[in-house]
């Protein structure tokens, strides 16, 4: 427990929370304006939001935000990498279930599925990156 740097895994949960919801948002507003170039109505965009395209494009910039999460603790926390980006997406996870939980249904369920499943992995991956960063530059200032 030592190895966890509490602080390094809340920053990296909200660099993965608030990247995702900030990419949700974006997206959502962008396919806004393009429904509205194209003559369509505002309540379109509910329909547009709720598309199987719209959610797994959605999903997978959180998967991204995920790795950018890992990535961040691991590299506030500069030890452990691994560890404290695991701890990121676990939180994350946590997080995931609850907002399916005060709004279910939003998105269909295997969707929801695989995005919690993948949350911990995509975390690990942002340590890992981390990881490798930090071993590649101690390598290059040795030689």
């Amino acid at each position: 427990m030592r190895d966890i740097s509490i602080k390094a895994v809340i920053i990296g949960l909200v660099a993965d929370v608030g990247g995702t919801a900030a990419f949700f948002l974006v997206f959502a507003i962008l396919g806004g304006i393009l429904l509205s170039s194209m003559g369509r109505g505002m309540e379109e965009l509910d329909v547009y939001a709720k598309t199987t395209g719209f959610l797994v494009l959605s999903s997978f910039g959180g998967s991204l935000f995920s790795v950018f999460g890992g990535y961040i603790s691991a590299r506030i926390a500069a030890r452990a990498e691994i560890k404290n980006a695991c701890s990121t997406g676990t939180l994350s996870a946590v997080t995931g279930v609850l907002f399916l939980i005060l709004s279910p249904g939003s998105s269909p369920l295997w969707l929801d599925l695989l995005c919690l499943i993948a949350i911990v992995p995509c975390s690990a991956l942002g340590g890992y990156l981390r990881l490798k960063s930090k071993q590649e530059k101690r390598i290059s200032t040795e030689t």
